[in-house]
């Protein structure tokens, strides 16, 4: 395997995207990028010191966020997982408040981003997983200069797999006896198909 993937934003689901990349064996090679420099390095060492107790070994690395990103160049996939879903969360167990509220912040981290992609020369694929999925997948299209084709939004595959889970426990059965997707957008216009 020689594959390199970078993942820019170490929150929750950046953080768990990186550990299940090492304990899947899916990279050869990861690199990290978080605004908070010190999260990079702390999520670089932990997930090198899990390794220890792991069949394969992905080669970790961290970039501070304000450094050249010229290693990117070579990476097949960069996974941008930045925002902060606590502004739209201001009650944690509110989980009714729409995801467009975080465009603001998100868009601003591509404004910040997206050029420093395009110079650091990748050509490789764009995964975006922040919200609003969509438009940021958008903006980080025109802000990286990267291909259309080459730049995707997760968009509804988590609420799709929450369909799933729900619908298994309501009738009792294995969730991987159930089909069905979600489709919209991440949040308040998604629906069930």
């Amino acid at each position: 395997m020689g594959n390199k993937v970078a993942i820019i934003g170490l929150g929750h689901v950046g953080a768990t995207v990186a550990t299940n990349i090492v304990t899947a064996g899916i990279a050869s090679e990861l690199v990290l990028i978080d605004e908070q420099d010190q999260v990079a390095r702390a999520n670089a060492f932990d997930l090198t010191d899990q390794q220890a107790y792991l069949a394969t070994t992905t080669k970790l690395s961290f970039i501070p966020y304000h450094d050249d990103w010229a290693t990117l160049a070579d990476a097949d996939v960069i996974i941008f997982a930045a925002g902060n879903i606590k502004i739209v969360l201001g009650n944690p167990n509110d989980r009714s408040n729409n995801r467009v509220g975080e465009l603001a912040n998100s868009a601003r981290i591509v404004k910040e981003v997206g050029p420093r992609i395009k110079q650091s020369g990748f050509h490789g694929v764009m995964i975006c997983i922040s919200n609003p999925c969509d438009v940021i997948a958008q903006l980080m299209q025109q802000e990286s200069g990267l291909p259309a084709h080459a730049v995707f939004g997760t968009g509804t595959s988590l609420d799709t797999a929450r369909l799933h889970r729900a619908v298994a426990t309501a009738v009792n059965k294995s969730i991987t006896d159930v089909a069905g997707y979600v489709i919209g957008e991440h949040g308040e216009t998604q629906f069930a198909a």
